[in-house]
């Protein structure tokens, strides 16, 4: 199990000056989590926030940051810290929201 929330691969690239030796991330999970995406690229919570309504959202927000912040000791670790405050991002965006549209 890995504690980190992205993949990185070595680099070893010749340069004028020499070799540039590296990393490079790979993917990411917590922004950008390829087994969440579709044939055509497009992510679940995309599909998620074209078919609930606003209150839905929030509460499948509230309810994932939850889920990851009581796992993460467990589970993913830093990883699920982070993904949880991604929710929690999301989560206050929407209520940001409100406060522009009255």
């Amino acid at each position: 199990m890995t504690h980190c929330d992205f993949t990185t691969k070595r680099l070893n690239i010749p340069t004028e000056e020499g070799h540039f030796t590296g990393f490079r991330v790979v993917h990411d999970n917590v922004n950008n989590p390829s087994h969440y995406q579709g044939n055509y690229g497009m992510e679940s919570i995309d599909v998620l926030r074209n078919f609930m309504t606003p209150e839905q959202l929030k509460g499948f927000y509230l309810g994932n940051a939850l889920k990851y912040q009581l796992r993460y000791q467990k589970k993913n670790g830093l990883e699920d810290l982070k993904k949880a405050r991604k929710n929690l991002d999301w989560l206050i965006e929407e209520e940001e929201k409100k406060c522009t549209e009255q």
